[in-house]
């Protein structure tokens, strides 16, 4: 059995100008999130879990970070007050969407 492999680099352009696009709002987002998130111990996990996902829950921040409840919506409506969070109700429960992430995935 034999394989022949392709050659590399791909003759097709993988990056798209709208790739590129994504990607630096995605920087800049992050940038300033990091700015507004240095008075918040473990920001690296808050990032990251505001990354994964294009939203998050009260009760994911209390889990990934192990913060009480009060402190976790604490951080999450200061990061909605300086825009870069919307809060939205479900029932009875709050969520946050990554308004930036959430614009990027669906444009």
């Amino acid at each position: 059995m034999n394989f022949i492999l392709k050659p590399l680099p791909p003759s097709q352009e993988i990056e798209t100008e709208t790739v590129l696009r994504k990607a630096s709002v995605a920087n800049r987002y992050l940038g300033e999130l990091k700015g507004i998130s240095t008075t918040i111990p473990n920001q690296l996990i808050l990032i990251n879990n505001l990354f994964f996902h294009p939203y998050t829950k009260i009760e994911f921040i209390m889990r990934d970070l192990n913060v009480s409840r009060i402190t976790a919506t604490k951080y999450l409506d200061a990061l909605t007050e300086d825009g870069l969070l919307k809060k939205g109700k479900i029932s009875r429960s709050n969520y946050y969407v990554n308004i930036a992430l959430y614009n990027i995935l669906t444009k």
